[in-house]
Order: C-alpha cells, then sequence, then structure tokens
C-alpha cells in the first residue's frame, strides 16, 4: 500500500501543478535589508493555485512578547492571475518568536526535507488563529522566511495518506536561492492549509564588529544541499505510510483548485 499512496501523492501532485509547467511556486524572492538600524527579512512569492484566489489581505504580524508591530503579511492576486504572497519581518526582534512553533509545521510535521532547516533552526510567529510566520538561520550565511497559512476549507486533506501529510514542490531560484511551496494536512481541524517558503545563502560575510543577531534557538548542524530538480524531488517529505488510500481526500484537493472559482479564506 505504500508505493499505492506514493503514486497517489504523485497524481495529486501533478494536478497541482497543471496550470504551470512545473510548479505551484512561480516566482519567489527573499531579501535582507537594514532599516532604521533595524534589518528586516521580506518575502514576495507568486503561487499558482489554478481557480482558487486568496481574499485579499494585509495584516500585521506583532511581537508575542512586547505587542509592537514587527513585520505584516499581504495576500492578493497578481495582474497574470496568479496569487501573491508578500511577507516582511524585523529579525533584529525575531528571538522573541517560539522555538517550539517554529519546530514544525501546523500539523506536526517536519519541513520539506529539501529546504534544509536543522533541528532548532526555525522560529515562529503566531499570526490569526491557527496561521504561523517562520524566520531562522544565522543572517550571516543564510537565512529562511516563510508563511503557513490555514484553510478551513482543507481540513481533512490527510486523508489523502490517511494521516498527516505534505505535498510540496521545490524550485532553485539561482544557486543563493531555493524555495518550497504546497499543501500540509491534518485529520485535526485548523492544521491544514497553503505554506511557503525561501531559503537565501548570503553571499557576503559581515564582519564580526556588525555581527547581525543569530536566529537559531540551538545550535545547528550543517544541512545537506539537495541539488535534484525532478518530481521525486518537488514530492518531498510525504506521509506516505497509511494501510488505506482515502480516494475522498484526492477529490477533495482536486475540485478545491480546479473545480468552479474559489476564495481562499485563511484562519
Amino acid at each position: 500500500m505504500k508505493t499505492a499512496n506514493l503514486l497517489l501523492l504523485a497524481m495529486v501532485s501533478i494536478q497541482l501543478s497543471a496550470c504551470s509547467k512545473s510548479n505551484i511556486l512561480k516566482t519567489l524572492d527573499v531579501k535582507v535589508a537594514e532599516r532604521n538600524n533595524d534589518q528586516f527579512i521580506t518575502l514576495s512569492a507568486n503561487l499558482n493555485l489554478g481557480n482558487a484566489v486568496f481574499d485579499q489581505l494585509q495584516i500585521p504580524i506583532h511581537d508575542p512578547k512586547t505587542g509592537l508591530e514587527v513585520g505584516s503579511l499581504g495576500l492578493h492576486a497578481a495582474a497574470d492571475g496568479s496569487q501573491q504572497v508578500l511577507l516582511g519581518v524585523n529579525a533584529s526582534v525575531a528571538l522573541h518568536a517560539d522555538p517550539a512553533l517554529g519546530a514544525t509545521l501546523p500539523n506536526g510535521r517536519e519541513f520539506p526535507a529539501t529546504l534544509g532547516v536543522a533541528a532548532g533552526e526555525m522560529l515562529a510567529f503566531p499570526i490569526l488563529n491557527y496561521s504561523r510566520i517562520y524566520i531562522g538561520g544565522d543572517m550571516k550565511t543564510r537565512v529562511f522566511i516563510g508563511v503557513a497559512l490555514a484553510v478551513r476549507a482543507l481540513d481533512g486533506i490527510a486523508n489523502l495518506a490517511g494521516m498527516p501529510a505534505n505535498v510540496f514542490f521545490g524550485m532553485q531560484v539561482n544557486s543563493n536561492l531555493y524555495g518550497v511551496a504546497g499543501l500540509y494536512g491534518s485529520t485535526q481541524a485548523n492544521q491544514s492549509g497553503i505554506a511557503v517558503f525561501g531559503r537565501a545563502q548570503l553571499q557576503s560575510a559581515t564582519p564580526a564588529a556588525e555581527a547581525p543577531i543569530v536566529l537559531t534557538s540551538a545550535k545547528s548542524s550543517t544541512a545537506k544541499k539537495s541539488t535534484s530538480t525532478g518530481l521525486a524531488s518537488q514530492i518531498s517529505n510525504q506521509a506516505v505510510d497509511a494501510d488505506t488510500l482515502h480516494p475522498r481526500g484526492e477529490r477533495k484537493v482536486t475540485n478545491f483548485f480546479y473545480g468552479a472559482r474559489r476564495v481562499i479564506k485563511i484562519q
């Protein structure tokens, strides 16, 4: 049954990329810049979500300890019909983020393997009710930034494999930038949704006297970098060891993205 589950997840992954030549992730950019003596990490991504569109949203991100605004998240429809995610976070206060919340995706599963996140390297801020903003890396050699957007209409997507499952697509933008985007699912309510992450390798080292804040919550090991670009590498880290297939989950995903036009409401 494990092979059958893999084939089912591959089929759904191919359907998710049907309106794109290879990927749900159309474009990705991650930048680190200084603003008023603070370092900001920004992510912009365009996603191909078929006939599903984001409910336009612009929300602030608050420091959970001080309540101060430390960034913002915007969801919009781009001119080409893709769905745009715009995220910016003040890295100077990132250590106030939660390492426990940042340890996994909201469904309790680990991050896609191709992203290369080491244990303790990612932190997270809660936003809205069930979504999360992620930030990580050392800000000297590399940085991670991403968001998991809880979508109530995707509750039960884990029926794809009968347990919490991830279906992610990877994209090597250039030698210094890698991104993943896709779906995470759970049998539990409010733990399924859409996520996008970027990993940027920073080209220049910062002098020791000007070393920026370190975002790791624990000492991290060097992650192995993935160079594969095939479909097998795009479908990473799946929960595919369930004993029973659930075609209902496959139909739900396909209908969600390629049925009638649907507005995605984020929780």
